[in-house]
C-alpha cells in the first residue's frame, strides 16, 4: 500500500474552497481518495494509512457514516465521530502548510496542479511524540501499535 498512495506536506497559492472543490470533483471522476489535512493533526504516515484502509473497510462493510472515503478517513484520523469534530481536529487550516494524501498516483496528479511546494511527508520523532501525546497517546515506544488501537476503538466511541 505505501508504494501506492501519496503522501505530502504541501502548500498552495489557491484557497482551502479551491483545493476541496478540485478534490470533489477528481473523487466523482473515480480517481481515488483524496483529503487534505493539518499536519499539527497527524501523527505519521502510517495514521493516515490507517485511517484509509478503515474507510475503505468501513465502506465494504456498510458502516460507512460519510459519503466520501476522503470523509471517511477524516473520521478514523481524528478518532472521532463527529464530522464537525473530526474538521476541528484534522482538518487542514491553511493553504499554506498541510499535509495532502492521495490513494493513488492518479489520484495525486489530477490534484498536484494546485499545489505550489509539496515534499514527501517524514514527520521527525519529535513531531511523532508530540501529535500522539495531543491525541492522549502518552507511550514513548510503539506509538503506532496505541495509535492503531486507538483509531479502531474511536468507531466504538458513540
Amino acid at each position: 500500500m505505501a508504494s501506492e498512495t501519496v503522501i505530502v506536506r504541501a502548500e498552495s497559492r489557491y484557497t482551502l474552497d479551491d483545493i476541496f472543490k478540485a478534490m470533489s470533483s477528481s473523487g466523482r471522476a473515480g480517481g481515488g481518495a483524496i483529503q487534505i489535512f493539518d499536519p499539527g493533526s497527524v501523527i505519521s504516515r502510517m495514521h493516515l494509512e490507517a485511517a484509509y484502509l478503515n474507510s475503505l473497510v468501513a465502506f465494504k462493510n456498510k458502516a460507512n457514516r460519510t459519503r466520501s472515503a476522503g470523509m471517511e478517513m477524516l473520521l478514523f484520523a481524528s478518532m472521532t465521530n463527529q464530522i464537525g469534530e473530526a474538521i476541528k481536529i484534522c482538518g487542514a487550516k491553511s493553504n499554506k502548510d498541510f499535509i495532502l494524501f492521495a490513494s493513488n498516483r492518479t489520484a495525486f496528479s489530477r490534484i498536484s496542479k494546485l499545489l505550489s511546494k509539496s515534499s514527501d511527508f517524514k514527520p521527525s520523532k519529535q513531531h511523532i511524540k508530540g501529535v500522539a501525546e495531543r491525541y492522549g497517546i502518552k507511550v514513548s515506544r510503539d506509538i503506532d501499535s496505541f495509535m492503531l488501537q486507538k483509531i479502531a476503538v474511536s468507531r466504538l466511541d458513540d
